[in-house]
């Protein structure tokens, strides 16, 4: 633990910013004027690039790759889960169905009419897990997303638990790490 202090001391920590430093297997943080010590994670590792770069929104491509990005490229178009063939199949097939229920209701087949139903049922569930918000066409998630996802989540699991073992800590970080396509520490203004 000494060595832990005298490295600790060593490092000039600005007024009203964490720091997060390894040492082996365990992360020392620092913030609010309290230490906290946290084994490695990958949380971790993504709070102590943050914290090493107050200010700066930090991609999590970035993150996650811990490597630059060339920042002009673009992102890969998004798929449609449906594409207009797709779409234009389903809109035939459900007409097709709805005209197979009303003459089955008609000619009192009431079996056919109940499987046609039943078919028509699992077509629109299956419509409506393919489609948004107002009908819109959803895409597959891109690398960008599945990086949130996975960042959010990391960060959040350790925040929940430096908070649990000092409530302070957890106070300040939660309120100055910002998490989402682009994440950033953001220290409070001394």
């Amino acid at each position: 633990m000494d060595a832990w202090c005298a490295r600790w001391r060593q490092l000039a920590q600005p007024a009203g910013q964490a720091q997060c430093v390894r040492s082996g297997a365990m992360w020392l943080l620092s913030a609010a004027g309290r230490t906290v010590t946290r084994g490695d994670s990958l949380g971790v590792r993504y709070l102590a690039t943050l914290l090493r770069n107050p200010g700066t929104e930090i991609s999590v491509l970035e993150l996650v790759q811990r490597q630059p990005l060339d920042r002009t490229a673009a992102d890969p178009a998004e798929q449609e889960l449906l594409d207009e063939d797709a779409r234009r199949a389903y809109r035939q097939r459900i007409t097709e169905l709805q005209q197979q229920i009303d003459e089955a209701e008609s000619d009192s087949d009431l079996i056919r009419a109940e499987a046609a139903r039943s078919e028509l049922d699992w077509l629109l569930a299956e419509l409506e897990h393919a489609t948004g918000l107002a009908g819109r066409s959803r895409a597959f998630p891109t690398d960008a997303e599945r990086a949130r996802s996975s960042v959010q989540k990391a960060i959040r699991r350790v925040l929940i638990r430096i908070g649990t073992a000092d409530p302070e800590i957890g106070a300040y970080l939660e309120a100055t790490i910002i998490t989402g396509i682009r994440c950033s520490y953001r220290p409070s203004p001394t």
